[in-house]
């Protein structure tokens, strides 16, 4: 009777367990940051050009899936001195975040002003630009000093109105933009001491 030997159960060699290359980690680790940092979220501010009044919209992937406003001090003081209630004309900021997963993600971007001076801006509208020549008037304290001193702050917000959307470079109407900007900027430097630049009705 010949004895059955038994060999022992050996343990796997962990050398011919199946690892991943090198290049399937450094595509994780890239995938993963992907997810943390690249933004599938943007979200943009803007102004109302007659009171001032704050605007966001936030989408995700191009979709608009909320928006809120916000009261401002200038706000405030339109509605009790100019008109109770409005329809609101809102002017694009250079203002915008990216949002990811991990949070708020800041981007570079150049922005120019109407007479061509370059304004490098930490915060920006991805593909986009601000709407119109009123941003560059200054925030909403800017403006609100300029209704208070003006004889006429419904001619004020008229000239406003007028600065919410850029007109076609080289076109009467844009010139005019130009010539509205340029008088309400120098009355504003000059700490409102110069007279009204325009003619009241």
């Amino acid at each position: 009777m010949t004895d059955v030997v038994v060999k022992p159960e050996t343990a796997p060699d962990k050398s011919s367990r199946k690892r991943w290359p090198i290049s399937w980690w450094i595509l994780f680790a890239f995938s993963l940051l992907i997810l943390l940092f690249f933004p599938f979220g943007h979200e943009t501010w803007f102004k109302c050009a007659a009171c001032s009044m704050s605007h966001s919209e936030l989408r995700i992937v191009g979709i608009l899936t909320s928006c809120s406003e916000e009261e401002t001090d200038c706000s405030k003081w339109y509605r009790a001195n100019v008109e109770s209630q409005h329809e609101h004309v809102w002017v694009r900021g250079p203002m915008g975040y990216g949002k990811s997963i991990y949070g708020y993600i800041f981007y570079g971007s150049d922005i120019y002003s109407p007479d061509g001076y370059r304004m490098p801006m930490f915060m920006t509208q991805i593909g986009s630009r601000v709407s119109g020549p009123l941003f560059f008037l200054g925030g909403d304290s800017s403006k609100l000093e300029m209704y208070k001193a003006s004889p006429d702050p419904v001619l004020t917000r008229d000239l406003f109105l007028k600065l919410s959307r850029f007109k076609p470079p080289d076109t009467a109407a844009y010139k005019q933009q130009m010539e509205i900007f340029e008088r309400l900027e120098n009355w504003s430097n000059s700490g409102y001491k110069a007279p009204w630049p325009f003619e009241t009705q």
